[in-house]
């Protein structure tokens, strides 16, 4: 147990002050009890009262920095808005997507579309390449292109983190797109280390032209804008894409194959020297540099810095015979990496990193404890020969090692993975066994010595490459044969802050029965039994809800609406979706929010009209929720722009409903719908309407009905009195009829716009206030909710 005076706590204390400043623009709550804590921890680690009054003074200062971090608008020049011709450098390894390429690009200079002169220009650009570009994109090259820079994209939806959260600790200031050909061009640079880092990766792709190739130059190199779209997604599912970012995993292989071997070389190059002297210290020392020069190989990636801050402390502490523990080389890293960076703080990777090191180093040797026996296994006893049983207690011995630490690592990532995505994969668990060893400790060594070999002989480097290169091709294969039966976890309980805490007490429950600390089983009963509760309570609260909800997600200029009904079936109206746009708001936006709020699978899909601000994420939505039925406006029966929708629901074998221009009313989940499409003439005003009602109250949904529309649907007495009204054509000014209005009677207005090109108009918000109405849009607040329950209603701002 910790001491009231306790070292080991000590890196925790400014840690959580300025994690408390970086999370309060975002997460308040986090940030409050992150703020207390660390006023609790300095008033038991200072000694004296001046002490305390410095530290406090000390937390409070690392607090505002983090604030000032956090908030501080990035570099760039030109602003946001501005369209032109833009040069810069490639400022890290592109990532390929099925689109073509995303670019990270460093500004130097900028000029307005012919005629114009070029000027400075700074800031870092997320650049979206259409095409396949050559020659590629690559890390250090020269790139100019012709695009407008927009402002990051900030959808505020239940369980997809703010993109432009993401971009800003990328230090992302704007976005742009441009097509290839005629808008962007590539050209690499000169310069001695990126053109000698190209080279090796383009060696290493002639050795090993497979997806093992493309494997191997990740691990090696940092490179992986070889990985295609598919195979990320095969190791990400089957647990085992740790293995393709340069981590703490590449780099304690690289330590534990160099400080042997340093210690032997300086035992027996200068033996005289280190009579008395031990070697230790210095061959962990001379690890250091080595695995620096591996960082800088790797391209200086985000996880790769991580990793080598974590492992030189630990390193340097060990040559210098310091007592460390693992939670202090752990708050060590992530205060040293927040100094240079605040905003990391924030980053669910630097979370993952630190709780899968957490469970290497902490949980794996308890569960070996348990598990590895001191006295050799059984199996050793039926072996008569002594050298095959050394050897067969030798590899049981590394399974159970290799599988403790799998273990350990998932389990300890396992609400990390919870919280923010919405699942964890359980099968790294097993094909981890195999994974680690063959990747890590046979082909990147492999892949390394090539390197090395790459300059004084390059056919071994070559040979080397090869093997390498096989081998991981095997493995790819095995890898994607594996991913149907992949398992992964999904948990709504751990997707909120209570789960979470009560994921990271189960954790330490389990902690400390595998360590069987004096008086730990107590503890881990107490702490046990209040996960187990915390976990129970979310369930137990959805079990007992029978209301009526509905949110409107924010997808910017479209509609896309969820409705979880009183039986707690779930309908999805509408996808959302961007004209000519590659971007999928169904895989991006859609799928993770309604996964988020605790969907797993849909009852029914309805598209209100085939517009693509509607229906561009609705096939994606078809295909991973499997609805029943699917019902579509007949007023557009034989629409080729329903053609991908209708192939998703055939795939899931949905049956599909035309809805015609006669009101029907049905129940439906305890809920009762009445449905009618519009007569036209123009498409918005064939739009289907629909009326949800449950407990006495009701939301009407009118989707792009414009006043001819509104006017049809008033003269033919369809009920249209609601409680809530979800603007019609997105709050246009062709939307706003006073007489429909007057006939809703609403009390709150729920508006679906993206704020801009006049959408919501000033007309429409204008006339529904006059009402007294509250008017709620998706636009300023981000996805809006509402809530029909039997004592009650309730519309705002989904948290």
């Amino acid at each position: 147990m910790l001491r009231p005076r306790d070292p080991r706590i000590l890196p925790l204390v400014p840690l959580l002050a300025l994690a408390g400043g970086v999370w309060f623009p975002h997460h308040p709550g986090w940030a409050a009890a992150a703020a207390l804590s660390a006023g609790v921890g300095a008033w038991f680690q200072a000694p004296t009262k001046i002490t305390r009054l410095i530290a406090f003074v000390g937390l409070l200062a690392l607090a505002a920095a983090g604030y000032a971090a956090a908030t501080r608008p990035l570099p760039l020049h030109p602003s946001v808005g501005t369209r032109g011709r833009f040069y810069g450098l490639v400022a890290a390894d592109p990532r390929p997507t099925p689109q073509g390429w995303s670019v990270l690009v460093d500004l130097g200079a900028a000029a307005p579309s012919p005629p114009g002169p070029w000027r400075p220009a700074w800031g870092r650009i997320r650049l979206s390449v259409t095409g396949s570009p050559d020659p590629p994109p690559s890390r250090g090259a020269a790139c100019w292109f012709r695009a407008e820079l927009r402002p990051p994209l900030a959808f505020r939806n239940p369980g997809t983190e703010g993109y432009a959260s993401y971009l800003r600790r990328k230090g992302v200031a704007a976005r742009a797109g441009a097509r290839w050909p005629g808008e962007v061009v590539f050209r690499p640079e000169g310069a001695a280390w990126p053109g000698w880092r190209r080279e090796v990766a383009g060696a290493i792709e002639r050795a090993a032209p497979g997806p093992g190739g493309s494997v191997l130059r990740a691990v090696t190199l940092g490179d992986r804008s070889g990985l295609s779209p598919r195979l990320r997604g095969v190791l990400r599912r089957t647990g085992v894409s740790h293995l393709v970012a340069v981590s703490g995993l590449h780099l304690g292989i690289v330590a534990l194959l160099i400080v042997p071997a340093a210690r032997w070389a300086l035992l027996r190059w200068a033996p005289h020297w280190f009579v008395g002297r031990p070697a230790a210290p210095w061959a962990h020392a001379a690890a250091v540099p080595v695995l620096i020069g591996y960082a800088a190989l790797s391209g200086w990636q985000v996880s790769t810095v991580r990793a080598l801050v974590m492992v030189t402390l630990a390193l340097v502490s060990a040559a210098l015979a310091r007592p460390r523990s693992v939670p202090s080389v752990l708050a060590a890293t992530a205060l040293a990496l927040g100094v240079i960076w605040p905003p990391v703080l924030e980053d669910p990777a630097l979370h993952l990193s630190l709780a899968a090191l957490a469970g290497l180093f902490w949980l794996a040797p308890g569960l070996e404890a348990r598990f590895l026996p001191c006295r050799p296994a059984w199996e050793t006893r039926l072996l008569r020969r002594r050298g095959l049983s050394r050897a067969a207690a030798t590899g049981g011995r590394a399974v159970v090692r290799i599988s403790c630490a799998s273990a350990g690592a998932t389990l300890a990532t396992l609400p990390i993975s919870l919280f923010h995505f919405g699942s964890a994969p359980l099968a790294g668990i097993l094909t981890n066994l195999v994974s680690v060893p063959l990747v890590g400790w046979l082909c990147l060594p492999l892949g390394l010595a090539g390197i090395l070999a790459y300059e004084p002989l390059p056919g071994a480097a070559r040979l080397l490459w090869a093997v390498a290169g096989t081998v991981l091709d095997r493995w790819a294969a095995a890898m994607t044969a594996l991913e149907p039966w992949a398992l992964s976890v999904r948990l709504p309980a751990l997707e909120t802050p209570l789960g979470l805490a009560a994921g990271l007490t189960g954790l330490v429950a389990l902690g400390l029965w595998v360590w069987r600390r004096p008086g730990g089983g107590r503890w881990a009963a107490g702490a046990a039994g209040l996960a187990l509760l915390a976990l129970a309570l979310p369930g137990i609260r959805t079990t007992l809800d029978h209301r009526l909800r509905l949110w409107a997600f924010d997808v910017g200029q479209g509609q896309a609406l969820a409705l979880r009904l009183p039986d707690g079936g779930w309908v999805a109206v509408d996808g959302g979706g961007f004209p000519q746009s590659p971007f999928d708001p169904g895989a991006r936006i859609l799928v993770p929010a309604l996964e988020a709020l605790g969907c797993r699978g849909l009852d029914l899909v309805i598209s209100t009209h085939p517009h693509p601000d509607h229906v561009g994420g609705l096939p994606t939505v078809v295909r991973w929720g499997r609805p029943r039925e699917v019902w579509l406006p007949a007023g557009f029966r034989g629409d080729p722009r329903y053609r991908e929708l209708l192939a998703a629901g055939r795939q899931v074998g949905a049956r599909v409903r035309w809805i015609g221009r006669a009101a029907e009313e049905r129940t439906l989940g305890g809920a009762r719908v009445l449905t009618w499409c519009g007569p036209g003439p123009g498409e918005n005003d064939r739009s289907l309407l629909m009326r949800w009602e449950a407990w006495g109250r009701a939301v009407l949904l009118p989707a792009d009905l414009e006043t001819k529309g509104q006017a049809a649907a008033l003269a033919s007495g369809v009920p249209l009195e609601a409680e809530t009204l979800v603007a019609p054509h997105h709050g246009a000014a062709d939307a706003w009829y006073p007489p429909f209005f007057r006939a809703v009677a609403p009390r709150w207005v729920l508006v679906s716009a993206g704020g801009r090109r006049g959408l919501p108009s000033e007309r429409f918000v204008r006339g529904a206030e006059g009402f007294g109405v509250s008017v709620f849009g998706t636009y300023d607040l981000g996805c809006v909710r509402l809530d029909l329950g039997p004592t009650g209603s309730r519309a705002g701002p989904a948290r």
